[in-house]
């Protein structure tokens, strides 16, 4: 189900408690979680302290992140079952890594 762009403007102004709150009934629901792509992999955001793998509820706002040096990436969803299972790849190193539901602020 995509979501309109009313549904995004409203979500984009929940605070960070409320887009927690979404993210998890989202992933719930839908048993996925969506990731930005690239030919490397999962994309990261890098700080002094550390690398984290951002993670979004829906496509719609993972695609949204796909701007500047991330224009060529693509979202993807990742399957809660095929993400939990033995032998995923980085699976369980990326969990302790996320930082959950990046949103851009808008100039106003």
């Amino acid at each position: 189900m995509s979501l309109s762009q009313d549904n995004i403007d409203k979500i984009e102004r929940y605070t960070p408690e409320e887009r927690l709150r979404y993210l998890v009934k989202e992933v719930v629901s839908h048993k996925q979680i969506w990731i930005l792509t690239d030919e490397d992999g999962c994309v990261m955001l890098n700080s002094e302290d550390e690398d984290c793998a951002p993670v979004w509820p829906n496509q719609e706002f993972a695609q949204s992140w796909a701007t500047g040096e991330w224009q060529d990436c693509e979202p993807k969803a990742i399957s809660l079952k095929s993400g939990t299972q033995a032998g995923h790849k980085g699976w369980k190193r990326m969990m302790s890594l996320l930082r959950y539901f990046r949103i851009k602020m808008k100039k106003v």
